[in-house]
């Protein structure tokens, strides 16, 4: 083979094997744009699964550090429901006649004077009732009138007159002028001050002097 033939051979080889070369550099090229893309996904995917993890571990331990809190809440709902279907049993004896509870008692005054609790989850309405009924003469202040069926034996005693303002019946105490106890609805709803008249209010009652007005 001649010089020139030779040199052409060599120099077509180089050609193609930078033809070559250069098709494996864009390659190589669009690899490592690829991978670059593949990476950031990657990394992006590190992260959220980082922050996923993180709330899931904080919200672990705050379930495992405190988990008496979610059962006292659950507790103190239920409590709540209790004390209110035990208060509407009592409501509904409001509008019994046979009962003759005074309608300007507060429900939750005559709950407290008769030192009711719920602890049943179901009220017993009988029960309540005989609660009630068994404390017409032991609590006479929080029956405004006479059961309806009182009428049968013996005439219902008129309710006591409210007598006029005089010393002391603001206070509900016993009025020297009139001899009367007037009583007034927002009173009835202080603990405080049922706790240090309940006596005064029994003895004008069982005198038949006790009134209980508005206001």
């Amino acid at each position: 083979m001649s010089d020139a033939a030779t040199t052409n051979d060599y120099l077509q080889r180089i050609s193609s094997l930078a033809a070559e070369a250069k098709g494996h550099r864009l390659a190589h090229r669009e690899t490592k744009k690829s991978l670059a893309d593949v990476q950031g996904k990657l990394d992006k995917a590190l992260a959220d699964l980082k922050t996923v993890t993180a709330d899931r571990d904080g919200l672990k331990q705050r379930l495992d550090a405190a988990p008496g809190e979610l059962q006292t809440k659950v507790t103190e709902l239920q409590g709540q429901l209790r004390d209110r279907d035990h208060r509407d049993a009592f409501k509904a004896l409001y509008g019994d006649a046979t009962m003759g509870i005074n309608p300007d008692v507060p429900v939750e005054t005559l709950m407290r004077e008769l030192k009711y609790e719920a602890k049943a989850d179901q009220p017993d309405a009988s029960a309540i009732k005989a609660v009630v009924s068994g404390a017409r003469e032991t609590h006479r202040y929080l029956f405004g009138q006479a059961p309806a069926d009182a009428g049968k034996s013996q005439a219902a005693p008129a309710a006591p007159a409210v007598p006029p303002a005089g010393p002391g019946l603001g206070r509900g105490g016993l009025s020297t002028d009139s001899g009367g106890m007037v009583v007034k609805h927002s009173q009835l709803q202080n603990a405080a001050w049922m706790y240090e008249n309940q006596a005064k209010m029994a003895e004008a009652q069982s005198k038949g002097l006790l009134s209980i007005v508005s206001g």
